[in-house]
Order: structure tokens, then sequence, then C-alpha cells
């Protein structure tokens, strides 16, 4: 055995599968094709679970304390000429915060650091060809920088390599679901008017959803929801202020934009997460839409709950019963937050005025009972 588990991917997910597995005394490579981590914002909410199960191998407060980070407090609810509502998201009796608002760069970052103090190094530019697995190992060809190829032999990989993940293609695992036939369009921008990075915004119009998401002081993510099917490539600053004066009003002034871009939303996860000795985690298994910022979580969350389940199974001399319960679990939670997900970007994107009013009604109204907010 090169190593007892081979991980393809050092997003998140995977990073957080490798710490878990160190943590617990497992031996693990992990290898990516990218040089470097992300540089952009990317996920930017870590939630209340996420941070407790890591608190038991990593000091949550390496993220909640970081520069960058800022508590999750609420949302507000607006249209163009009103407050709608507000949502109280503070939690006066947990430990943790309810979430934190975090850039996907920072928690990266983050995770590398702890990954180093570990001796966990990641194999950057190193890309999956394929992989055969047997009764007891798998083999994995992988092709480094240099259009070299070796093999890493494995008691077991993982496929933690996102929505377009090579892991997938080589089990042959259909990605079941839909696309939302919609253009969605995405700007990390500074603004010149400072609001408050303890709350999310949505903004509701005839012309459709602004949302905004802190990314720090003055920084915010503006995802909108631009109507047309047919893509256009990357939007222009000009066109995100035109659409944010319509749709928020005067206070979201652009100073600089950092990224911008256009996207649909999939709604797809794969009938299975296991395959023999080869698994999937995170956006390998499951993509759906932006609503509620649960895509990192789910993903994290997997990789901690087959973390341990791994650690224990490569001592033992029957490990297919506990490792077969990674994909009961985790595969359930999977369809719920896709569903969960669909149902609150479909809210979102009425357009039928009556059903406008109806919706605005609503959230002027139930938005200031308490069992509304304690359910969010």
């Amino acid at each position: 055995m090169d190593t007892t588990v081979l991980i393809i991917g050092a997003g998140p997910v995977g990073m957080t599968l490798a710490h878990k597995l160190t943590a617990y005394g497992c031996k693990v490579r992990i290898i990516d094709k990218n040089q470097g981590p992300t540089k952009l914002s990317k996920a930017l909410v870590i939630w209340q679970r996420t941070l407790e199960v890591l608190d038991s191998t990593f000091d949550a407060r390496r993220l909640i304390d970081h520069e960058h980070a800022y508590d999750v407090h609420g949302v507000l609810f607006q249209t163009p000429t009103e407050k709608l509502g507000e949502v109280d998201l503070k939690d006066s009796e947990g430990e943790l915060p309810t979430g934190i608002f975090i850039p996907q760069s920072a928690t990266e970052q983050v995770i590398v650091e702890k990954l180093k103090e570990q001796g966990v190094e990641i194999e950057r530019g190193n890309e999956l060809v394929s992989f055969e697995q047997s009764d007891d190992t798998v083999v994995s060809l992988i092709k480094d920088q240099n259009g070299e190829t070796h093999s890493i032999t494995s008691s077991w990989i993982v496929g933690a390599d996102g929505a377009h993940s090579q892991v997938r293609h080589g089990l042959k695992l259909p990605f079941e679901g839909n696309t939302i036939e919609r253009r969605w369009l995405l700007a990390d921008i500074s603004i010149a008017e400072e609001q408050n990075p303890h709350f999310m915004q949505a903004y509701f119009s005839e012309e459709g959803l602004v949302g905004f998401f802190p990314i720090g002081q003055n920084r915010w993510r503006v995802i909108i929801d631009g109507g047309e099917a047919e893509r256009k490539g990357a939007p222009s600053q000009a066109e995100i202020q035109t659409i944010l004066r319509t749709r928020a009003g005067n206070k979201w002034k652009i100073e600089e934009s950092f990224w911008l871009s256009e996207f649909n939303i999939n709604e797809r996860i794969v009938p299975q997460y296991q395959v023999g000795r080869v698994f999937l985690a995170g956006d390998a298994a499951h993509v759906h839409s932006p609503a509620g910022g649960q895509g990192m979580n789910t993903g994290m969350q997997d990789a901690m709950n087959l973390a341990w389940k791994l650690a224990l199974a490569q001592n033992a001399k029957d490990h297919h019963p506990l490792l077969k319960t990674y994909h009961e679990e985790r595969h359930l939670i999977g369809e719920r937050v896709v569903a969960e997900t669909s149902q609150m970007i479909h809210m979102a994107m009425v357009h039928h005025p009556l059903v406008r009013r109806l919706r605005e009604f609503a959230m002027r109204h139930i938005t200031r009972t308490k069992w509304f907010n304690q359910t969010m």
C-alpha cells in the first residue's frame, strides 16, 4: 500500500476529510489538479453544526476568530422601497455562533495550515486519470504537472473533486436531477456605503430577486436572478450596477468588482455514494441551489461522517457493515438538502404579480413570529 486512503480533490471537503482521517490515525494522501487553493470567495457560510463537528479535532475558533469572519445574526427581507421583515438567527444558548460569514479562500487557508501542522502536504498539479479496484485495493493512475504518469495503491479512494468529478465519471454513475433553465448572475463587489456585515439581505422586485451576502466590511457577494434562460457570458460591472439600482435602490453603489460571472443552477444527486472501495463526497455526489448556503457545509459533513468510519475500518476484518452506513446516512441528507434548497429558490423566483403580493404580505407578518425565527 502507498496509503490507506487516497483523496481526489483538495477543496474544503477533501481537506476536511484529510484532516479528520489524519487526526484519527489513518494514513492519507490528497491530490489536486490545481496548482494552489482558490483565491475566490466562493462558499461564504459555515454553519454551527459544521463548526461543532470540526471542533472535536480542530479548534473552531481558528475560523470564528479569523480576521475575515463575521458571526451570522440574521436575514433582512426587503423590496426596493420597504423593509418586509427581519429574521433573527442568533443563538444565545450555543457556545458556537449559529454560523459565520467567511470567504472560502480564508476557510481553505485555515485548513491548509492545520494539515501542515499534521504533516500532510497536498500534492498539487496531480490529476486522476483512471482507477481499478479489486477486493482488497484500488490502483489509481495519476498524471503529474509534467504529463508523466504513476500509480498509487490504496485501500480506498474518495472523490471530493467537485461537480465535474473524474471519480464519479470513472464509476459511470448517473448524476440524476435537472437544471433550472434560468440565467443567474454573480458579483463579488465592494460598495461605497457601509452595510451591516452580520446580515444577509434579500430584495424582491418585479424584475426578480437580488441576494446580498457579506464577505467582510463593505464587501459583498451578490446573486441576481437574470431571468433569461440563455447564457450571455459574464456581466459587466455597469450591468450589475444598473440591476442593483433598479431592484435594491441607491445604497448599493459599486466601488470595485473582484469577480463577475454567470451560472445555471443544477439540482442533482448520485444514486450511490459508495461503489466497492470508492466513495463520493461533496459536489461530486450532490449539487443544488446556493439558497441557504448549504453546499460546502453538506460536503464537509459528508467528510466528517466518512472519516471516522474509514479510520475504524482500516483495522477491521469485516468493514462492510460499517462503511455502507455512509451512503445510508448521507444520501438521505443529500436528498433533503437538494429538495429544500429547490423549494427556497423556486419561492424566490416567483414573478406572478398576485403570488408576489401574497409572498410579501406573508413576510410582513410571519417574520414577526417567534416560531418562524426558531424554524429558520
